[in-house]
């Protein structure tokens, strides 16, 4: 067996929750529906971001019925300009099984473009 056991006796494996949306320039979009974690509950851990235009997000947790931040946030701030490393959670969050991530994500760029998000971790 591979990874830590969980409670079940199930191995711990990593996980990567992808999520992509396209923007027109200045609007925003979100998650429809919002993307659901699975059966087992899933602990982010990283976020990876990769867009060409700027862009402001924002993350819930729909289950839990949290927002991750007061307003949306700069993904340069979190993943830089050009090397577009994962960036690691100070803390990491755990999503229970059967609920969902919403995103929204506002284009500030002056042209259409898609941005492509990663949630890292594993299953639990």
């Amino acid at each position: 067996m591979f990874g830590y056991p969980d409670a079940e006796g199930r191995a711990q494996r990593p996980h990567f929750i992808n999520v992509e949306l396209t923007v027109a320039a200045g609007a925003t979009e979100r998650t429809q529906p919002a993307v659901n974690v699975g059966s087992r509950d899933f602990v982010w851990t990283h976020i990876g971001i990769r867009a060409s235009q700027p862009f402001k997000i924002r993350i819930r947790d729909t289950g839990a019925n949290v927002v991750f931040q007061n307003e949306g946030f700069h993904t340069e701030t979190i993943v830089g300009t050009n090397n577009y490393r994962p960036f690691a959670l100070p803390v990491p969050w755990r999503f229970t099984r059967n609920t969902a991530i919403e995103v929204e994500a506002e284009n500030l760029g002056s042209s259409a473009d898609t941005i492509y998000i990663t949630f890292i971790g594993y299953l639990d």
